[in-house]
């Protein structure tokens, strides 16, 4: 039986890899429009690029994943707007300025990859696991085996007639 809250994460996960998947196709929808189209599909797209920013915290705090100090939320900003100024240029522009930029799309789809490695990894483990694997990695339990290391040491030293 899955655990609901596990379901609900990976739901989650899947929901913002399809809404990022879509955010490649109104990319190349408006690289294809250009700049001056009606309805201004480069709007559209830093519209939807904004609300994938925002909802990115988000996301990794529903997973209960750490955003470190929120570097990976810059890095992901930084290169949407990579994608964004390349989608608001005309087409030989935007082409050299990916390829110059550091392949911003090619980044992102890397970032994506890894978003979908985390719901995969998700689907393999179950909570109790989860939960486990956090308390081993937690600081007051490293912290209780180093006294425990130094206490050892000690009653050994002791021992030993030091």
């Amino acid at each position: 039986m899955k655990d609901p809250v596990l379901a609900q994460q990976i739901e989650a996960a899947g929901a913002f890899i399809a809404d990022w998947n879509a955010l490649f196709e109104r990319a190349a929808g408006a690289r294809q429009a250009g700049p001056a189209a009606p309805g201004d599909a480069a709007a559209e797209f830093l519209a939807v690029r904004n609300a994938l920013v925002q909802r990115y915290p988000e996301l990794m705090t529903a997973l209960e994943i750490p955003v470190h100090s929120d570097d990976e939320v810059m890095q992901l900003l930084g290169r949407l707007n990579s994608l964004a100024a390349a989608v608001q240029m005309p087409e030989p522009h935007w082409k050299k300025l990916i390829e110059v930029q550091g392949h911003a799309e090619v980044q992102l789809r890397g970032m994506l990859g890894a978003l979908e490695g985390r719901r995969r990894s998700l689907e393999t483990l179950h909570r109790p696991r989860i939960l486990l694997l956090r308390a081993l990695g937690s600081w007051p339990l490293k912290l209780l085996a180093l006294v425990a290391a130094i206490v050892a040491l000690f009653i050994a030293l002791k021992a030993a007639g030091v």
